[in-house]
């Protein structure tokens, strides 16, 4: 009985241990597996291997996407990679998953620092390693790659598939100013940002820098609407009251651009009463995080007859320092530049 009792405390404490000796001897198979992708996918976009690394996508990724923007983003990456891999090391792995009716999905999202001898590069891809609710998809989902030293964009969207291809704007708009009519107005975009049509509509649009296409990557933005009221540019006092309501629905409601949900305790605060450059009624409200007392959203109002103009400044990467950065004050300059352009039609 002695010999038995010992045999089963034996065998308690090696379950108990077991998964801990597994981590420390790196014994984790999803994480092998990842690192066995990683090294594969550097080898093929090192060669332009282009049947390797479409080889590793889902047959439901490369039904849906397509191979000419598989092909192009193989490309992309070849001409990133420059110099021999000296290392690989793995940053990060996160998983995410869904469950439906006992059927289950299981991604996971590592992240990796390639080091060559020409430079230190970022590589992120999302693997779906378990796919019983569309089976098709199980393999690689997307797959991005930067230089640390170029890296322009906050980070891809979980819902992008494929490789990601930073935007190009054409040579002969880019870096001029860009002067936009519309029935309401005109107003001119500063050189260095650019409209975003993937994510624009007839009702508002979006600029942002040449490399980010929104509907794809979460990076900075900011925005034009045009609409009608009921107020009179002199109206202010009945505005303000339409301009609080509507910014209180947005807290509550949050954005359908990024799926950015305010914060709980997010509270709006109201600069003094202004004007434009051209002298037209502006009002300035700032939405911040209660939690730390930043700035989460700009929101500016230029008002006119029956008729104003919001112009959002939103900073997408939920940064505390985002605004005290070169990226944020230059992208504000540039928002307020727009707002001292603008010009009522038929004025």
């Amino acid at each position: 009985m002695k010999i038995r009792s010992i045999k089963i405390i034996i065998i308690i404490i090696l379950l108990l241990i077991l998964p801990f000796g597994l981590s420390c001897c790196g014994l984790d198979p999803e994480g092998s597996q990842m690192d066995k992708t990683a090294n594969t996918l550097l080898k093929a976009i090192q060669e332009n291997d282009s049947g390797a690394v479409k080889g590793l996508f889902s047959k439901g990724v490369r039904e849906e996407v397509g191979d000419g923007k598989l092909d192009q983003g193989i490309e992309y990456l070849h001409s990133v990679l420059e110099g021999d891999i000296v290392s690989a090391d793995k940053v990060s792995q996160m998983a995410s998953g869904a469950n439906k009716y006992g059927k289950k999905q299981r991604d996971l999202h590592p992240i990796y620092t390639v080091t060559t001898t020409s430079g230190v590069y970022g590589l992120g891809f999302i693997y779906r390693v378990e796919d019983s609710i569309t089976p098709d998809y199980k393999g690689l989902y997307q797959l991005w790659m930067d230089k640390e030293s170029e890296k322009e964009y906050g980070y891809i969207k979980d819902s992008f598939m494929g490789i990601y291809v930073p935007r190009v704007i054409d040579g002969a708009e880019r870096d001029k100013p860009q002067e936009y009519k519309t029935n309401y107005g005109t107003f001119t975009v500063p050189a260095g940002y650019y409209k975003d049509d993937s994510v624009s509509t007839n009702d508002i649009s979006y600029f942002t820098i040449e490399q980010i296409a929104l509907s794809d990557a979460v990076y900075h933005y900011f925005s034009v609407t045009f609409a009608d009221s009921d107020f009179g540019a002199n109206d202010i006092d009945a505005f303000r009251e339409y301009a609080t309501k509507e910014l209180n629905d947005r807290i509550l409601y949050g954005r359908k651009l990024d799926g950015f949900i305010y914060y709980s305790n997010s509270y709006i605060k109201e600069d003094p009463e202004g004007k434009t450059a051209q002298g037209y009624p502006l009002l300035t409200y700032s939405i911040m995080n209660g939690s730390e007392d930043t700035l989460v959203d700009k929101y500016y109002y230029i008002i006119g007859d029956n008729k104003y103009v919001l112009v959002d400044f939103a900073y997408t990467t939920r940064s505390p320092n985002f605004e005290q950065s070169d990226d944020g004050k230059s992208m504000l300059t540039a928002t307020e530049s727009l707002i001292n352009s603008f010009i009522w039609a038929d004025q």
